[in-house]
């Protein structure tokens, strides 16, 4: 019996280590995409797109406070969503 709660156990470590290694690779994916994407006037915005990890959770956002303003626009400015280009980018790779 032990012998086979540790083959369950290599299983399920091995299983968490691919689905993390996956998940980095899709948020690079996303970070990317958003980042090409992203309009620039400065560089401000692009700059500020980041990824966060944490164990099979990854974030692709920004810090930026006007982000939400080109992300959905306003009603003088149209809609420029780099954020969601970078969501659609990892979701075509299977990622979503």
């Amino acid at each position: 019996m032990r012998d086979l709660t540790g083959v369950l156990d290599a299983i399920s470590e091995r299983a968490r280590q691919l689905a993390e290694r996956t998940i980095a690779e899709r948020a690079e994916t996303a970070l990317a995409a958003a980042k090409e994407a992203c309009p620039v006037d400065t560089g401000r915005l692009r700059d500020s797109v980041t990824v966060e990890m944490s164990g099979l959770t990854a974030s692709v956002g920004t810090s930026c406070g006007y982000a939400a303003y080109v992300e959905f626009g306003t009603s003088r400015m149209p809609a420029r969503p780099f954020l969601e280009a970078g969501f659609q980018a990892a979701a075509a790779e299977g990622g979503a």
